[in-house]
């Protein structure tokens, strides 16, 4: 599994896309390419998260309502 990024690493990305970004030299599909990649790793934290819950929920015999 990836590690997650340090708060340098994060920072830095940040500010190199901030400074991309204000350049004027993004397109469209770029545009959809970086809002893709974002979904996908909020969709990954998302089921990990979920994952967790639902193993701690069997850990303690807690059934999951429907």
């Amino acid at each position: 599994m990836d590690q997650i990024l340090n708060e340098e690493k994060r920072d830095a990305l940040i500010a190199h896309f901030t400074e991309v970004a204000g350049h004027d030299v993004l397109t469209n599909q770029d545009a959809l390419m970086i809002i893709e990649i974002i979904k996908d790793a909020c969709e990954r934290k998302q089921a990990t998260m979920y994952e967790d819950i639902i193993t701690r929920m069997i850990e303690y015999g807690v059934e999951e309502e429907e």
